[in-house]
């Protein structure tokens, strides 16, 4: 699970709430923007528990030499060292003179 766009959104709501409590006459909206900001840290330190101990190998695999001008297939092996299935998507880049399939893929990893 990825927090980052409601960590992105709690953001500004807190300055929002922060702002309008700062100019405001009254001092009741004051201290709200900052259970908004402890929301907003609790919830990164948990993505950051979460996903810490969630390592990805990946490794190209093709033959013992490639040789220039020739064409050649490498295959790419992803592993997964969480305790759980993760989603992961991925595509494929290169310089412009490679022939590279230019699409996301989208692939579900098994649990170690």
């Amino acid at each position: 699970m990825n927090l980052t766009r409601a960590a992105v959104l709690l953001t500004v709501l807190t300055m929002a709430v922060g702002i309008v409590g700062l100019w405001s006459e009254g001092a009741a909206a004051l201290p709200w923007w900052r259970v908004l900001a402890i929301v907003l840290i609790a919830g990164l330190v948990y993505e950051m528990l979460a996903t810490r101990n969630q390592r990805i190998d990946a490794q190209l695999v093709g033959g013992k030499r490639l040789f220039l001008g020739r064409h050649e297939s490498l295959t790419l092996e992803i592993a997964s060292h969480a305790k759980r299935r993760l989603p992961l998507r991925f595509a494929a880049t290169a310089p412009d003179a490679f022939d590279v399939q230019q699409q996301t893929r989208s692939v579900l990893l098994p649990a170690a």
